[in-house]
């Protein structure tokens, strides 16, 4: 469960930041991050209630409930082709480095063959 969530902050992450235009990019990441911390914060509280009161499996049951709906989510943008495309203009970015047509490799500047 861990290596999961782990795996879900990172993705999210990587997705969130990519798609952010470069000149608010840091203002957006500064909400983000805050955002982010308050609802720990919340997520926590309401959790040690829920452990408390309800049951030590109700926390639990919660988390699993939000990935399921995170889970969801990125099926639906996926279908919606928003993934697609972003992982199609990274793919065409990382060719265009390959082939040398961004500029001079490393086997052009040494004079390797």
């Amino acid at each position: 469960m861990i290596v999961a969530s782990i795996g879900e902050n990172v993705s999210l992450s990587a997705f969130f930041y990519r798609n952010l235009p470069k000149e608010i990019r840091g203002t957006l990441i500064g909400i983000t991050t805050a955002l982010g911390t308050l609802g720990m914060f919340a997520f926590s509280t309401i959790c040690g209630y829920l452990y408390d009161v309800v049951s030590h499996k109700t926390p639990f049951l919660l988390v699993g409930v939000c990935d399921f709906i995170f889970g969801c989510l990125i099926l639906y943008l996926a279908s919606k082709n928003k993934l697609h495309e972003t992982l199609e203009e990274d793919i065409e970015e990382e060719e265009e480095i390959c082939d040398g047509s961004r500029g001079s490799t490393s086997i052009e500047k040494y004079g390797a063959a």
